[in-house]
């Protein structure tokens, strides 16, 4: 294999994320027909099909989406070591580092345009990936991390615990447990949480045949839930905005099993800064709100 172009790997990590190669275009500064190119090449020196094209639409093929979860993270690495080593800000900047995408996605983001708007003059920058490295000295200011609390690590600082409930859509929702389709499809999220038969034994709802989908993210879970999938098991306070707009409803509200705690931890050298401070008290109180 010959050496790779670093911008045909940015090509198809926007095209990629988008799953479009016209708005990949747009955001690279490239034509279309540029983009289409890239990936044509980048599939001929790889040997591997990395997209599966549907008409005008096109899709990860499974070995195009593993490779992009192990490229997005390498790219936004050389982007903050760049940004790092030759921008000067004037800001203050605060590092995230995020292990949960569902954490990141469902809790984190969106309280981001309030924190900005509390804490002007700081700058927020976020990594999300299962493979950081929080022990390297000067990483990370903020490291979010899910774990028990009984067992936590030193300087774990808890935001909630996780109370994990089975959902569905409306429709689903309505056929529960009674008028089940046969074979039911279960989303089962990967990790450290409580799984369906955990939750199957505790409803004592023994189904007879299920089907079940395996997941390494509950965001991922979630939204196969929503689009019609099958039941899934969410937990609050992530589920909340589904619940609320009526997408997903929750199944036997009573039957709950206990997650671990989401917290952060402010490794050795950061605690010190007035920024990092500022930032972990405010995410803290928006943990009670």
């Amino acid at each position: 294999m010959s050496r790779i172009p670093m911008s045909w790997l940015a090509t198809f990590e926007a095209a990629a994320r988008h799953l479009n190669f016209t708005k990949a275009a747009t955001e690279l500064g490239l034509t279309q027909g540029a983009v289409s190119q890239q990936i044509v090449k980048l599939e001929q020196e790889l040997d591997a099909p990395l997209f599966e094209r549907r008409g005008r639409r096109v899709f990860l093929t499974e070995i195009g989406e593993a490779y992009l979860n192990q490229l997005s993270g390498s790219l936004a690495d050389i982007r903050s070591v760049t940004e790092d080593l030759f921008t000067r800000p004037e800001t203050e900047r605060v590092r995230l580092a995020c292990y949960s995408p569902t954490f990141a996605h469902l809790w984190l983001a969106p309280r981001l345009g309030a924190l900005y708007s509390d804490l002007p003059g700081i700058e927020i920058q976020i990594s999300v990936n299962y493979q950081l490295d929080p022990s390297v000295p000067g990483s990370w200011d903020i490291v979010f991390t899910y774990e028990d609390l009984a067992s936590s690590s030193a300087g774990f600082l808890p935001l909630f615990r996780e109370r994990i409930v089975a959902v569905a859509t409306p429709e689903l929702a309505a056929l529960w447990p009674s008028n089940l389709p046969e074979s039911p499809c279960l989303v089962q999220t990967a990790g450290p949480r409580g799984t369906w038969q955990s939750w199957l034994a505790a409803a004592s709802r023994p189904l007879p045949a299920p089907r079940f989908a395996l997941v390494n993210s509950m965001h991922c879970a979630l939204q196969m839930a929503t689009g019609g999938t099958g039941f899934a098991l969410g937990a609050y306070p992530f589920i909340e905005a589904e619940l609320e707009s009526g997408r997903l409803q929750v199944i036997e509200p009573e039957v709950q099993l206990a997650g671990r705690h989401h917290g952060l931890a402010v490794p050795a050298g950061a605690s010190a800064s007035q920024p990092v401070r500022r930032v972990v008290e405010w995410i803290m109180d928006a943990a009670l709100i």
